[in-house]
């Protein structure tokens, strides 16, 4: 007769990690619009990650990290969100000095997995709003065959965002479409520089309807 084999819970009893836990898996599912917070790699192609890339500016003159929470309410939308879910959101984030005397912050966030809401920004972000204005972003359509490029932008796309940030009308659309990342300049104007390279293929349009904080 066959020895009965019977299942043992070895779990070790502790305090369980409340960042990624169900309940708070559950939470953020339903609230606030914001549909998951799963960031895990693969899967299919079509749901990969869309990556988006938005360029904060602002005159506040203390340490800049102070502030980086007003900068994930204002683009996230909420006030609510997990501030360490939120800062795991930041694939990139750059501090750029203009001439002006602003300070330009282009963070990239992982859309792919519809974290935010769809609209963006709530109206009601009034201490977000009163140290950034958001200029512009750049929505970048991710492949499976980058992605390796999309996590480490390069210092010629940290100078497109330079450039694109001081016009507040100004919207970018970069696609990247093979694994060869072929560069074919689609839009050039005056006040923008093009650099020449492999990396990326770009093409700026005009907005039909900016998102800017008024």
């Amino acid at each position: 007769m066959p020895r009965k084999i019977t299942k043992k819970n070895n779990h070790k009893k502790g305090k369980k990690s409340t960042l990624f836990s169900r309940k708070s898996h559950r939470a953020h599912k339903s609230g606030n619009g914001i549909k998951s917070h799963k960031l895990q790699k693969g899967g299919n192609p079509e749901q990969e990650a869309e990556k988006e890339v938005i360029v904060l500016k602002t005159k506040y003159n203390g340490d800049i990290k102070k502030i980086y929470p007003y900068a994930i309410e204002l683009i996230t939308g909420t006030t609510n969100l997990n501030k360490l879910i939120a800062h795991k959101l930041f694939q990139y984030i750059a501090e750029l000095q203009l001439e002006n005397n602003q300070i330009v912050i282009a963070a990239q966030f992982n859309l792919g997995r519809q974290f935010f809401m769809g609209d963006g920004i709530k109206k009601n972000l009034e201490s977000a709003k009163k140290y950034f204005e958001i200029t512009s972003q750049c929505i970048i359509d991710d492949d499976p065959n980058v992605q390796a490029y999309v996590r480490s932008l390069s210092k010629s796309f940290l100078d497109k965002i330079k450039a694109m940030s001081t016009d507040d009308s100004t919207y970018i659309k970069l696609n990247i479409q093979n694994s060869d990342m072929a560069m074919n300049t689609a839009y050039e104007e005056e006040g923008f520089t093009s650099h020449n390279t492999d990396m990326y293929r770009e093409e700026m349009l005009q907005p039909t309807n900016p998102k800017t904080v008024e």
